[in-house]
């Protein structure tokens, strides 16, 4: 972690179903990684199921995880199957340095907020002072999601959506508390295993409008 020129992270941890790792607890996860200075690039992941999720297990305690403070050069965070709490969320990003350009939210869980990635891109908008900064330092926010209909290796991937939104006049793509797929029209679906694939996230008579299916 101290070795000079150490700048990305990408961890995967198995934390189990629920997504609750008691490790985070011990606080040692943080001392340790609290140690890389340098670090610009950092992407956790845990192999937390969507859907598994109990609502009586606690979310992650993201501040025993991200000690943002010590990376003032950080400019990429991406959580990936994370269960949390929006306040906590809110509180990480507040800290975060003037040098983030990027957030990823890949499949997170928001036990106990029935707003969700909902009421978290409000927050952000309007707590944050993002909004106020010059274009190009504007994090880009990029929200990843299953989807409805479920297919291994397919989600939906939604950033100049969450840009509208957040810097501009757009509205929210997301949908109250559904944390599983965006607004119907809202968001491209990808598929893991060919990287070519990409279609628009409507319905499949709106596909076959578009000459996508027949």
């Amino acid at each position: 972690m101290k070795r000079p020129g150490f700048r990305r992270l990408h961890l995967s941890l198995l934390t189990g179903s629920s997504g609750y790792w008691t490790g985070f607890q011990s606080g040692l996860f943080r001392q340790a990684v609290s140690l890389a200075k340098e670090l610009t690039h950092v992407h956790l992941s845990t192999t937390f199921n969507d859907g598994s999720h109990s609502m009586r297990d606690p979310p992650i305690p993201l501040k025993e995880v991200l000690p943002i403070q010590e990376w003032p050069n950080l400019s990429h965070l991406a959580l990936s199957r994370f269960s949390i709490d929006t306040s906590e969320l809110m509180d990480i990003l507040k800290l975060a340095p003037s040098s983030l350009r990027s957030l990823d939210l890949e499949f997170i869980e928001f036990p106990f907020d029935e707003l969700c990635l909902t009421g978290l891109l409000e927050r952000i908008r309007e707590e944050l002072d993002w909004t106020k900064r010059d274009q190009p330092l504007k994090p880009t926010v990029t929200i990843t999601m299953k989807g409805h209909r479920i297919w291994p290796g397919r989600f939906i991937k939604l950033s100049d959506e969450v840009a509208s939104f957040l810097y501009g006049s757009g509205e929210n793509p997301l949908n109250g508390p559904d944390t599983r797929s965006p607004k119907d029209g809202y968001g491209t679906n990808h598929d893991l295993f060919e990287a070519e694939y990409t279609r628009p996230n409507v319905n499949f008579l709106d596909l076959k409008k578009l000459g996508i299916i027949c």
